[in-house]
């Protein structure tokens, strides 16, 4: 699906398309903070939208305009909207449909994969990647278990100011994430219904969830007397210049030394852990 294209259609939206839509949404005739967009990519029936959007998108064209009427689920995040009735004045820019290359050997062999040579060398790599990804599914479904444990049974008090500042990691490694998709940020707050205060409340349980891990971990360390090495720091470095390929002083400035060896020391921890479950 990644080798599929979007190109520009002729006709009406129908499912599975890609409206390019401004839209703004109105209470009472007032509009509601998070509820505007320009230029938005909505692909329809990604459930992006609260229910009832998308499919009032259905049959529109290019140029078209609409009000889309209908009401905010009752357990909706904003306490303001939960339940209420709201009119969203929308204006369709563009239509694209996504466009799947046919399954052959010129395909395979564009696909440009290490030994694949036709389309059944194709198939057989699918296969392959697909039980990798069953396995490592597994295994992680494994981990977030073991991370729920120790979470739970851990008796500790967490400090405010180490919930505020992975608060405010998380909040910045969402942004990373959603921007490096082509997403602006604001547009996606705007999708969501949330303004800033409020996205970050909602992040602040995975925040307190990580920092308890964390200093669950810390501790594991003390006791086991988890140390890293000098070897481990310098291929850790090395890793991650070429993960992100970037110069190894640009890394070595972005993080440092102290940082990079603390979180290998929690890893390891964590490592330690696994083992002996």
């Amino acid at each position: 699906d990644k080798h599929a294209e979007l190109v520009v259609k002729e006709g009406t939206v129908t499912a599975g398309d890609t409206a390019i839509i401004d839209f703004k949404g109105f209470k009472d005739g007032v509009a509601f903070e998070g509820g505007e967009a320009e230029n938005f990519a909505l692909e329809i029936g990604s459930g992006q939208f609260i229910p009832g959007f998308e499919e009032q998108l259905i049959g529109l064209n290019t140029g078209d305009v609409k009000d889309v009427e209908l009401a905010f689920p009752e357990d909706y995040h904003v306490e303001d909207l939960k339940g209420q009735d709201v009119v969203f004045n929308v204006t369709v820019h563009e239509v694209k449909e996504r466009i799947v290359p046919e399954l052959n050997d010129d395909f395979a062999l564009d696909v440009d994969l290490e030994d694949v040579k036709n389309v059944d060398d194709l198939k057989a790599h699918v296969r392959k990647q697909l039980e990798f990804t069953k396995d490592a599914e597994a295994a992680r479904d494994h981990e977030n278990e073991l991370l729920s444990t120790i979470v739970d049974n851990a008796e500790i008090e967490i400090p405010a100011v180490m919930v505020e500042q992975e608060t405010d990691r998380l909040y910045e490694d969402m942004k990373m994430r959603i921007e490096q998709q082509g997403i602006p940020f604001d547009q996606f707050i705007a999708m969501t219904g949330q303004n800033v205060e409020e996205l970050r409340a909602n992040l602040t349980t995975d925040a307190e969830r990580q920092v308890k891990l964390r200093l669950v971990l810390d501790e594991v360390a003390i006791v086991e007397n988890v140390e890293v090495t000098e070897e481990e720091l310098v291929a850790e470095y090395a890793h991650l210049a070429e993960h992100y390929n970037m110069e190894l002083d640009a890394i070595k400035n972005a993080i440092s030394e102290e940082n990079l060896k603390y979180d290998l020391k929690i890893r390891k921890a964590y490592d330690l852990v696994k083992e002996l479950n």
